[in-house]
C-alpha cells in the first residue's frame, strides 16, 4: 500500500514526539502521596527507562481506589536509589518490586518457564501468574492512565467478580501457534483482547491451565503477540469480560500530529500504545498535574492557573 507524503510525515514526527524527553514526565515527583491500601494489588509493569512513567499510572489509579488495593511498581531493571526513596515517599504502603527477582524466587510451569526464555512478552504473563497466586490482581501497563473514578473496576473489585480486559476494537493478529491450540482446547478467543490492562481475581491463571496451554511451546513459536494471544486464551477460558469501549479507551485518536486530541475528562482511562503515546505526555500528563493542583482534597499550587 502507497504512503502518502503526509502520511510518511506524520510517522517521522510522532516516532520524534514519542521519545523526545519531557520535562512534564518529571512533574510526579512534586505531587501529594497516595496511601491507604486493601487486599487486591494494584500492580503496574514497567522497565527501568520507564520508571517515572511507572509512577504516573500508579497515582492515577491508586488515588481513586486507595481502599481497595495496595500498589506495587513491578520494574524490569535496577531502579537508582533516589528512585527507590522518591516511590517510598509518594506510596508510603506501596512494593517496589524488582521483576528479575521476582521470577528466579519461584518455580514456574514446564510450559511457562519455556515461553518466558523464549519470548521478550513471556516475562510480565509470568509475574502475572505469581502475583495471582495470593491476591487478585488489578494489572496496567504504564501507558495505561486514569482520569475519572472507575466505577465499573470497583465494582468488579468489591464483587471479586469475572476477569475483565480493556476492549481494543481495531484488534491485533493473533499468534497463530497460540490461535490454533485455542482450537484444539475448544476455546474461542477475541482479537480485540488488550493485555495492557486486566482484572485478575485471584487464582485466574492457575499452573496446570497453563501448562496445558503451552506446554509443546517451541522456540521457533515466537511472536510479537504471543503473550497477549495467550492472556485472552487464559482468561477467556475463565469468562473475562470487555470494559466499555468508550469508558476504557484505546484509540488512534491524536496519533496525527496535528488532530485534535480526545478529552480526558471524558474517559475514565486510556492505554497510550506506541501510535499515540505522545499524547500521553501533551495531553494526559498535564491534565493529571491540574487535577492533583485542584482536586478538592489539595490547595493550588499555582492559583491564578484555571483548574478542570
Amino acid at each position: 500500500m502507497k504512503i502518502s507524503g503526509r502520511q510518511l510525515a506524520n510517522r517521522y514526527l510522532t516516532a520524534i514526539l514519542r521519545n523526545i524527553p519531557y520535562p512534564v514526565t518529571h512533574a510526579i515527583r512534586h505531587f501529594d502521596p497516595v496511601g491507604g491500601g486493601g487486599p487486591n494489588r494494584l500492580v503496574v509493569l514497567c522497565d527501568s527507562r520507564r520508571f517515572l512513567e511507572g509512577c504516573w499510572s500508579l497515582w492515577s489509579w491508586h488515588r481513586h481506589i486507595h481502599a481497595l488495593v495496595s500498589p506495587m511498581l513491578l520494574v524490569d531493571g535496577a531502579v537508582q536509589p533516589q528512585n527507590q526513596r522518591f516511590f517510598r515517599r509518594l506510596f508510603p504502603t506501596g512494593t517496589l518490586l524488582d521483576l528479575a527477582e521476582l521470577l528466579s524466587a519461584h518455580t514456574l510451569p514446564r510450559g511457562l518457564d519455556a515461553f518466558v526464555n523464549t519470548n521478550w512478552t513471556g516475562r510480565k504473563l509470568a509475574a502475572l501468574h505469581i502475583l495471582q497466586l495470593g491476591h487478585s490482581v488489578l494489572y496496567a501497563d504504564c501507558d495505561v492512565v486514569a482520569f475519572r473514578d472507575p466505577n465499573r473496576i470497583i465494582s468488579l473489585i468489591a464483587s471479586n467478580s469475572c476477569p475483565a480486559y480493556m476492549d481494543d476494537p481495531a484488534g491485533y493478529a493473533l499468534d497463530p501457534w497460540l490461535g490454533e491450540r485455542a482450537g484444539e482446547l475448544g476455546i474461542s478467543i477475541t482479537p480485540h483482547f488488550n493485555a495492557g490492562f486486566m482484572w485478575l481475581p485471584r487464582g485466574t491463571l492457575p499452573a496446570g491451565f497453563i501448562e496445558e496451554l503451552l506446554h509443546s511451546w517451541k522456540p521457533a513459536d515466537n511472536t510479537h503477540h504471543s503473550e497477549q494471544t495467550a492472556c485472552s486464551i487464559l482468561l477467556s477460558a475463565r469468562g473475562a469480560v470487555p470494559l466499555p469501549r468508550d469508558e476504557y479507551v484505546l484509540s488512534w485518536t491524536g496519533v496525527w500530529a496535528w488532530e485534535r486530541d480526545i478529552p480526558c475528562e471524558s474517559m475514565i482511562a486510556r492505554h497510550y500504545t506506541g501510535p499515540t503515546r505522545h499524547r500521553m505526555y501533551l495531553t494526559a500528563y498535564p491534565w493529571l498535574f491540574r487535577d492533583n493542583s485542584c482536586s478538592r482534597w489539595h490547595q493550588p499550587k499555582h492559583p491564578e492557573a484555571p483548574c478542570n
